[in-house]
């Protein structure tokens, strides 16, 4: 988290840094220059914005379909920089998510909802999960969930993306699940 926050500095620095060259070639060349101030500048308030943070209502989340998840799934993108993705998930009533593995760690919170999760492959070991539960999945740890009611989670991942199915016939975007 360090290394992104000074990276995001160094970021903005550099966009700043940018920003002044930029304003300064235009005194000295004029309007061709002045283009490329602008598209500088432009670079630099959003770099300087970024670092100010941003603030996402649930109400207001953009809602995708999940890559990799069953049907009905859907995905509201928060941040993803380098090495840190956030996200919202919905998982629809009656969602059956097969045991699968993610490249990257994964830890999240139950928003709203009610289901089951577990970690393995055994359908019949899990435990409920309610609004308030927190889930910390190791990179590479088989897990499932299924979502007795509409579910929310915030998740939050630190690594590469990615969905593995345990079983390669789960995987929804292979056309053969058993959602």
């Amino acid at each position: 988290m360090k290394r992104a926050l000074m990276a995001c500095a160094l970021l903005a620095t550099l966009a700043l840094s940018i920003t002044a060259l930029a304003d300064n070639a235009t005194k000295a060349t004029g309007t061709a220059a002045g283009t490329t101030a602008a598209k500088a500048e432009t670079a630099g308030k959003a770099a300087a914005a970024d670092m100010m943070g941003h603030m996402q209502k649930l109400a207001g989340a953009t809602w995708i379909d999940a890559p990799g998840y069953p049907a009905g799934c859907k995905v509201a993108a928060l941040h993803k920089d380098a090495t840190i993705a956030c996200a919202y998930l919905k998982f629809p009533a009656g969602t059956k998510m097969a045991a699968h593995t993610h490249p990257a760690a994964h830890y999240a919170t139950v928003i709203s909802g009610t289901g089951t999760f577990g970690f393995g492959t055994d359908p019949a070991k899990g435990s409920p999960i309610a609004a308030g539960d927190f889930v910390y999945v190791p990179a590479g740890a088989p897990h499932w969930l299924t979502a007795t009611s509409d579910v929310i989670v915030f998740g939050s991942m630190v690594g590469p993306e990615g969905t593995t199915y345990v079983n390669p016939n789960d995987d929804p975007s292979k056309g053969s699940a058993s959602n």
